[in-house]
């Protein structure tokens, strides 16, 4: 191999790392984040700028424990399939399994969370689209 295509090579595996580590790092922060849902479900707190008076369902009762189950699974499949992505062994189950209950569950309270509605949309069109490549 010569020089050129040596160095052009070396480039392309950089930026394919920083993709990586930029995309995992986004989905495992994404995950985390939703534990903020299971903190305010579960009454043990008001994260952020969140409240029991936005809530849905209502915090304490059977469907808010049940909602922040789901939540946390979220959290562990986002946090996982983060996890997977910087180690370069990507794996498409969790990202898209976590993508789609997280629409499911946050749907009822978009208002609270357009941002983390639109992020698990992405997560769910990338895991789509990577899991067709492959």
């Amino acid at each position: 191999m010569n020089r050129t295509a040596h160095t052009a090579s070396d480039a392309s595996t950089r930026r394919l790392h920083s993709l990586s580590l930029f995309v995992g790092l986004v989905l495992f922060v994404h995950g985390a984040i939703h534990l903020m849902g299971v903190m305010l479900l579960l009454e043990w707190g008001e994260p952020g700028e969140l409240t029991y008076a936005d809530a849905w369902p209502e915090p304490g009762t059977a469907l808010a424990v049940l909602f922040a189950l789901l939540w946390a699974t979220v959290a562990v499949l986002f946090a996982y399939g983060g996890f997977r992505v910087i180690r370069g062994q990507v794996l498409i189950w969790p990202i898209a399994i976590a993508a789609v209950v997280s629409i499911v569950v946050i749907a009822p309270v978009v208002s609270a969370a357009p941002a983390g509605l639109i992020l698990s949309v992405l997560a769910l069109i990338g895991a789509l689209v990577y899991g067709r490549r492959r």
